[in-house]
């Protein structure tokens, strides 16, 4: 990204491990340079700490939405469980469900 050479060492280099690691990366320098990064995959190459650092800093980190992905999709799936389950208050009853008449009752609950 620098086109610095050094040779490669852990403690001044990141490696670009995950396609979220790599998009936070092009937009940061897009953002820092003002242009675009070869389009060539930058996974499993290495970038200096000190640049990754100075162009991604304003973003957001990768962490947190990695976190809330997972959060949200453990709710579908408890949601979706209890749905299968019929543990749910769910409740259409046995009647087919005719939405006029479903419409008509809730506006009248809400006008009260």
């Amino acid at each position: 990204m620098c086109r610095k050479n050094e040779a490669i060492s852990r403690k001044r280099y990141n490696v670009i491990s995950s396609n979220e690691c790599e998009t936070k990366l092009r937009v940061g320098h897009r953002l820092y340079y003002k242009t675009d990064l070869p389009d060539q995959s930058l996974i499993n190459s290495y970038v200096h700490k000190t640049c990754y650092v100075k162009v991604t800093r304003k973003l957001p980190s990768i962490k947190p939405r990695k976190q809330q992905m997972v959060e949200d999709y453990n709710d579908t799936t408890n949601t979706l469980d209890e749905i299968a389950s019929g543990d749910s208050n769910f409740n259409v009853g046995d009647s087919p469900l005719n939405i006029e008449q479903e419409v008509n009752a809730n506006v009248v609950l809400t006008r009260r």
